[in-house]
């Protein structure tokens, strides 16, 4: 039964690191750089949430899925290695 659940544990945990890092590459950033800080130019078209807001969005709340994740995965080694 505890294989089990580490093994579901561990594969809970690729699979949220894979989308993790899908997702970032996937994400397309505004390149107003420096510059725009220094200038003081944003992009002011706000409305409705865009594709990159929500894609934003849901990487926010797999980086937490992942911290959470990896306390379990931090919380099943110490118990193998002990």
């Amino acid at each position: 039964m505890a294989q089990a659940l580490e093994f579901v544990i561990k594969a809970v945990y690729l699979i949220i690191c894979v989308s993790l890092i899908v997702l970032t590459l996937v994400q397309n950033r505004r390149s107003e750089g420096l510059g725009a800080a220094i200038t003081g130019q944003s992009d002011t078209s706000r409305g409705a949430m865009g594709r990159e807001e929500k894609l934003g969005q849901l990487i926010r709340q797999i980086s937490w899925g992942f911290l959470i994740a990896s306390f379990f995965v931090a919380f099943i080694l110490r118990k193998l290695w002990s």
